[in-house]
């Protein structure tokens, strides 16, 4: 029986490996795709809630991330409790956790500017330039972890603008104030990005629990402060105005986005970056189906159409080869 290849994942040479020791890494991969598959179907319909949430009731974004996010770091505190698992765990050493930390911080903070610019360059231009996070963690993923960049990724990629190209053309508006906060909406997008390098660096000595526990206690307090600087710290108006199904909705969002982390951390740690990274980001093209079927928010384009295709083609292709 060959030996399969595998590449170490920090120096990104190839070794090989005993038949048996191939046998399960083959494994691995195999249900680290799977984890991926399902926590993009898990964010897709998350998606989904929190844009109901957003037409329901007017509660404000960065309040309804606050809510998501405590709500995320006590179903994790739990989970950690019931495994036994110390949030603070130095028996792995302090490079990793430090890892764990920044992923927290670029993880949390990035999403929240995508919060805050999707409210001041209109939701749908900034998804789009979102979804070049995409593009940004395939490039980490060869800058840092030494993983290839195929063909398959490549067209992952152009999969994830063909999508974004119809959603984007107001981000070429000549108007310096506005490319300043599209900019901002790219650095989110590049922050996101890195956090799966973070989650393969640190290594499976790292709990995936512990990865969802300090994102959840960073993006609360990076959302809290984020809040009385735009201004939107107004809780009792919150309490007063939302709805009993609102909060249950927001209970829904933060318990569901716990384990969608869960099973991306977990993937992260079995399968390359790259493949787990363009399964993950299929939401994009979940998120565009559903949108164009259900809830009629987007116009059906051929170019975004294609390249709900090519996305999930690709993804395919590399899951494929793995």
């Amino acid at each position: 029986m060959p030996t399969l290849p595998s590449y170490n994942t920090i120096n990104g040479e190839a070794q090989p490996l005993l038949p048996q020791a191939s046998a399960s890494k083959l494994r691995q991969r195999k249900q680290g795709l799977v984890m991926a598959a399902l926590s993009a179907v898990l964010f897709a319909a998350l998606g989904q809630l929190r844009q109901g949430i957003e037409e329901y009731d007017s509660v404000p974004p960065l309040q309804a991330m606050f809510w998501r996010y405590l709500v995320q770091a006590m179903v994790a505190l739990a989970v950690c409790g019931w495994l036994k698992v110390k949030p603070v765990n130095m028996q792995a050493g302090w490079k990793r956790f430090w890892w764990v930390v920044m992923r927290a911080v670029f993880g949390s903070v990035g999403q929240l500017i995508f919060t805050i610019t999707s409210t001041k360059i209109g939701e749908d231009t900034a998804t789009a330039l979102f979804y070049s996070n995409t593009l940004f963690a395939a490039l980490f993923a060869y800058w840092l972890l030494g993983e290839r960049l195929g063909k398959a990724a490549t067209c992952a990629v152009v999969g994830a603008a063909l999508i974004a190209m119809p959603m984007g053309p107001a981000a070429w508006r000549l108007d310096f104030s506005y490319q300043l906060r599209v900019a901002w909406t790219l650095i989110g997008a590049m922050a996101v990005a890195t956090t799966c390098v973070s989650i393969h660096i640190a290594g499976r000595l790292i709990n995936p629990m512990l990865h969802v526990f300090w994102l959840s206690v960073s993006g609360a307090i990076a959302a809290l402060l984020f809040s009385y600087l735009f201004g939107e710290y107004s809780w009792t108006v919150t309490f007063q105005q939302s709805s009993t199904i609102t909060w249950l909705s927001l209970l829904g969002v933060g318990a569901g986005s716990c384990f969608a982390q869960y099973l991306l951390c977990f993937a992260l740690q079995l399968a390359e970056a790259g493949p787990v990274v363009v399964v993950r980001n299929c939401d994009i093209a979940l998120t565009f189906i559903a949108n164009v079927t259900f809830g009629s928010r987007l116009p059906l384009d051929r170019t975004a159409a294609l390249g709900c295709i090519v996305l999930v083609a690709s993804a395919y292709v590399m899951c494929k080869r793995q």
